[in-house]
């Protein structure tokens, strides 16, 4: 009886030092440290904040002048007198343009590929609604791993 107790237990031992983890090693995260996109098919929020204006002024002045001399006609002209006439026109104009532009979104992207010097390739799209218009936003690019914060967004 003291035999089977002792195999018993030895094998129960031993099966127990095969045992696996629940959870697979790349799950597990510390509560302490923030886990970044590093790999491919992680995800990471781009934020855009983009504002453009330009304006245009424009003015104009011109002018013309025009005068005329005839003498006074000969031989069977004789009746038509001489004269001057003259006109003179001035124009003046302006105008000025202004346009402002400013987008504000956020577009998740996914890391396609990951750089030999660490930095990541990254690509996503988004569609929005202007003015019952739909666009389309489209990012790709390359990140670098500094700017990311530990939110995993870029500014």
């Amino acid at each position: 009886m003291k035999t089977r107790l002792v195999l018993f237990f030895s094998i129960i031992i031993s099966i127990s030092c095969f045992a696996g983890s629940l959870w697979a090693k790349s799950n597990q995260t510390s509560l302490y440290t923030e886990e970044k996109a590093h790999k491919i098919g992680d995800i990471l929020t781009v934020i855009i904040s983009e504002s453009a204006s330009a304006s245009q002024t424009a003015s104009k002045d011109t002018s013309k002048e025009f005068s005329a001399d005839m003498t006074a006609g000969t031989g069977f002209l004789r009746k038509i007198s001489g004269g001057t006439a003259g006109s003179a026109k001035g124009f003046s104009g302006s105008g000025s343009t202004v346009a402002q532009n400013q987008v504000n979104a956020t577009i998740s992207v996914k890391v396609m590929e990951v750089l030999p010097n660490k930095n990541l390739v990254v690509e996503g799209q988004r569609f929005i609604n202007v003015n019952n218009d739909i666009q389309q936003i489209t990012l790709t690019g390359e990140v670098r791993p500094r700017d990311i914060t530990s939110s995993n967004t870029i500014d």
